[in-house]
């Protein structure tokens, strides 16, 4: 698979999509003249069918930018992936779970009295079109300067107002949204775990237990652990002495990491038999390792969106009308990518 640049990626969505993508008015929804009526209640806010479909284009463009991206750099999966979620269904009942998610999250934001302020609007805007502050330069060394954020920013909203109804109040809605979900996820997962338990083994794997309970015997008479795992040991880290380093619970089959994380430092186990065959497991070190930044990130995103599912989960969700007759076919794929 070929690795996307994000900055690259970021620039190519906002900028290529809008000069491909054909928004068109064939098999648009078929229901335009109500937009100020409410699609669903939840609890007691509504959300209003003309943001729900403002917000299903919005999210068919990105797709779209997605896609072209991928067929740019001939990824193939990632363009039949994205074919599936282009599905009129699947986009209407992922943004309106996208807009239910909006409410829960603005109400909770409320409630807890989190406040924003335009630079956090700006902030997203600027992370939306690759722009760090800090550093003005695209990782080939081209200049990304303020005024040029500025004019691509123009630019899209130009394209997103004239091509895609989407306005610019539409898109401040969605990055307000994002601005307090940050926010609101620093408060309500303060439980994340900081660093995980790890383990430093060696081991010496053999076929059948009967070898393995040689080893073993052989190794309390005394005979190095090394010289045991170069004689015996059909693993790949035979020839290290059996050293596996350093590695956490789920790095291992089930059977080896349950034998392995209940050993004290040093302690030799008894023949643990796995798919691969039978090891002699020693421990030779254990330690709290910090997590890797992304790592603590992945995880407080994750149990941010548990929380919303709950608080999803909770709330009394009103569908007012039929979801299908409001979904917009619109944005599409340029005619040269559609299947004839």
């Amino acid at each position: 698979m070929r690795m996307v640049n994000g900055f690259w990626k970021k620039l190519f969505l906002v900028l290529f999509v809008f000069m491909l993508v054909s928004c068109g008015g064939e098999g648009e929804s078929n229901n335009q003249t109500d937009g100020d009526s409410p699609i669903v209640l939840v609890d007691d806010e509504e959300i209003l069918i003309k943001d729900f479909q403002a917000r299903a284009r919005f999210i068919r463009n990105q797709l779209i930018g997605q896609y072209l991206y991928y067929s740019q750099i001939g990824y193939d999966d990632g363009m039949a992936t994205i074919e599936q979620q282009l599905g009129r269904e699947i986009v209407g009942q992922n943004t309106i779970r996208v807009m239910i998610d909006g409410v829960i999250i603005l109400r909770e934001a409320g409630i807890r009295g989190i406040e924003i302020t335009d630079e956090d609007i700006e902030a997203i805007f600027e992370s939306f079109f690759g722009y760090d502050p800090e550093t003005p330069v695209s990782p080939t060394g081209e200049s990304y300067t303020y005024d040029k954020y500025l004019e691509n920013r123009e630019t899209f909203l130009d394209y997103l107002e004239s091509e895609i109804d989407v306005t610019e109040s539409d898109l401040e809605a969605i990055f307000r949204v994002e601005a307090y979900r940050i926010k609101l996820m620093d408060i309500i997962i303060t439980d994340i775990e900081m660093g995980k338990e790890m383990v430093w083994a060696r081991h010496i794997l053999v076929e059948d237990e009967a070898t393995a309970l040689e080893v073993l015997v052989k190794f309390g008479s005394g005979e190095d652990f090394e010289t045991l795992a170069l004689e015996y040991s059909i693993g790949p880290s035979a020839t290290e002495g059996g050293d596996l380093g350093w590695f956490d619970d789920a790095t291992m089959v089930s059977e080896f990491s349950d034998a392995a994380f209940s050993l004290e430092i040093d302690e030799i186990s008894d023949p643990v038999q796995t798919q691969f065959g039978w090891h002699i497991i020693q421990v030779l070190g254990r330690e709290i390792k910090p997590l890797p930044p992304e790592e603590i990130t992945e995880a407080k995103v994750a149990a941010f969106y548990n929380w919303l599912e709950e608080q999803r989960g909770k709330a009394v969700i009103s569908y007012l009308v039929n979801l299908a007759d409001y979904i917009p076919e619109t944005p599409a794929l340029p005619d040269d990518y559609q299947e004839p």
